[in-house]
């Protein structure tokens, strides 16, 4: 990337992420919990998508719950908006959440998910929504409050999606 420096990965922890084996699995994560960056994000997301090990999807899922620095936003983003994670979709945007990172810039990242995702996934993105530190300018709010109409007022939208949809209409009124 350009005006970032360049960081080296270790080849030995990245190796401990791929998906197959319990115990290098654990040891990976363990370090990267210890020392890692956000930079091995995309491999821990891998690693909690493709492990058929639930002590280690468990473990991986509790660093994404865990993070602590804002760099890594970017990362989850790009996790939860990537196809190939469609099934782990719910479980990174409740990650979201728990980690209380400053998602605020986010914010119609979330109300697009919570309107075209499924059910459980916009419950998610309204956690995310309602835990923000603060809200964007009046004119991002504006444009999301009418995102979140069309979306109400269109057809085959389910009972639930509507009530997550103006609770997140409410809340973005406040």
């Amino acid at each position: 990337m350009e005006g970032k420096k360049a960081i080296k990965l270790n080849k030995q922890l990245l190796a401990g992420l791929k998906p197959g084996n319990e115990d290098n699995n654990i040891l990976a994560i363990k370090e990267l919990r210890q020392s890692g960056s956000p930079e091995y994000l995309p491999f821990l997301v891998v690693l909690f998508r493709d492990s058929k090990e639930g002590k280690v999807k468990n473990e991986a899922f509790k660093v994404l719950c865990d993070l602590k620095q804002n760099e890594c936003i970017p990362f989850l983003i790009d996790a939860i908006s990537d196809p190939d994670n469609k099934n782990i979709q719910k479980e990174l945007v409740e990650a979201c959440w728990q980690n209380g990172l400053k998602y605020t810039h986010y914010l119609p990242f979330f109300v697009e998910l919570a309107i075209h995702a499924d059910e459980l996934t916009a419950f998610e993105a309204l956690t995310v929504i309602e835990n923000l530190d603060y809200l964007p300018d009046e004119n991002i709010i504006e444009e999301q409050l009418d995102l979140l109409s069309k979306s109400l007022d269109s057809d085959g939208v389910s009972k639930n999606k509507k009530y997550f949809l103006n609770a997140i209409a409410e809340f973005l009124k406040k």
